[in-house]
């Protein structure tokens, strides 16, 4: 009797842990735990909305957090990042996993780095400003493809901070906004 119960409380955690490990949760890369301690300015935060209806206006519709987050301050989870990378910057860049494809719009899509909930369309990533191998990817700094950061940010649900990205695909000169989850450009290149 032991036995049996033993093996049907063991088959009901593995049954929830494969029905409630949603592969759609978010495992974004900027996270430090002070987010409840972080308060935007008033000031500052119009500033930061001044600066992107200049910049990226689009960005503005689709924030993954609440708009009075907006600053273009840095966190101290970036001065952090930025405090120890100096010393231990990585030699190789960091490869991504690939969650989803668009085709029909040549986007992918990383839960590593986006907002859940967000379309493809919103935050995917274009095809064109990465390197692919297999089902993952890196952030190539080449004459195909060049990424800068909009110097705008703010923290979301959960604690999590995210950057305002720009990705351009030089060969057709297109320019694409996205919010990711990463202290700086370094960050999102290096890990």
């Amino acid at each position: 009797m032991k036995k049996v119960l033993g093996g049907a409380i063991l088959s009901l955690v593995c049954l929830g842990v494969a029905i409630f490990s949603d592969s759609d949760v978010a495992k974004a890369a900027a996270w430090d735990g002070q987010a409840e301690h972080s308060v935007v300015s008033k000031e500052e935060n119009q500033k930061a909305i001044e600066y992107l209806e200049q910049v990226a206006p689009d960005a503005l519709e689709n924030l993954p957090f609440p708009i009075e987050n907006l600053t273009l301050e840095k966190p101290q989870g970036e001065q952090n990042y930025e405090a120890f990378s100096s010393a231990n910057l990585r030699q190789a860049k960091k490869w991504y996993t690939v969650d989803r494809f668009s085709s029909s719009q040549y986007l992918i899509v990383s839960n590593y780095l986006v907002p859940v909930g967000y379309t493809d369309a919103e935050n995917g990533i274009p095809i064109g400003t990465v390197d692919m191998y297999q089902q993952r990817f890196c952030i190539p700094q080449t004459s195909r493809a060049h990424w800068s950061v909009a110097n705008a940010g703010g923290y979301g649900t959960g604690g999590y901070w995210w950057t305002l990205f720009r990705a351009t695909e030089n060969t057709v000169g297109k320019t694409k906004n996205i919010w990711l989850s990463a202290w700086n450009l370094d960050h999102l290149v290096y890990g």
